[in-house]
Formats: structure tokens, sequence, C-alpha cells
């Protein structure tokens, strides 16, 4: 069986990762596969921030009241936060993982016990 997974981001990856059992597993991403902000996310967020077909789509007339979270979130989208949060994403994977193979040896059981 060939699985294609769109989109890299931390609901993608972990899709990815639960479907190569018995798969051949695909990822596409158009940009890096991370959900954390990275140096570009501001400029790829203001781009589709007035189309209204984007997934960042807001209304005008609300775009004075995001201004303090933009600049709040843009303090954010640095290489050094971006690699912090490459950091704690691996970290969730590090327990993730080895839970989600264990709830999968389960079968009908129910989730593993997490201490």
């Amino acid at each position: 069986m060939r699985v294609l997974v769109i989109g890299g981001g931390l609901i993608g990856l972990a899709t990815a990762y639960v479907s190569r059992r018995g798969a051949r597993v695909t990822v596409v991403e158009a940009r890096a596969a991370g959900p954390v902000p990275s140096p570009s996310a501001i400029p790829t967020a203001l781009s589709g921030l007035l189309k209204p077909n984007s997934p960042f789509h807001v209304r005008l007339s609300a775009v004075p009241r995001l201004v303090p979270w933009l600049a709040n979130f843009r303090s954010y989208c640095d290489d050094a936060h971006y690699q912090a949060g490459l950091q704690a994403n691996l970290a969730l994977c590090r327990w993730t993982f080895p839970l989600i193979d264990a709830f999968a040896k389960m079968g009908d059981g129910g989730p593993p016990h997490v201490s």
C-alpha cells in the first residue's frame, strides 16, 4: 500500500509515522517540515492575510487588532526560536512515538499507561 500525506506539520508527520506500518509513506510539504515559527513565517502569513482563499485570511477590519499579536509572534520568528521549537518537537516525539507503538500493540485494550 502507498500513503501520501499532504503537510509536514506535527499532525502530518505523526500521521506519516503511524501509517508507515505496511505502507510506503510519502510526505509532501511546500516548505521545511515542522510546525514551529520559522524566519519565513511572517512573510508567508502576510502574503495570504487578505486573500480570501488563504488559511491566514482575515477581514481587513480585524487587521488593527492583530498588530500586537503579530508583533509578539514576530519576536519568535528567528533562527534561535525556530531551532528551540524543533528541539521541543523532537523531545515530544521521543515520548510520543514509543507510546503510539505500544498503543498499536495493545489492539482494543485502550491507550497505554503513561507515568
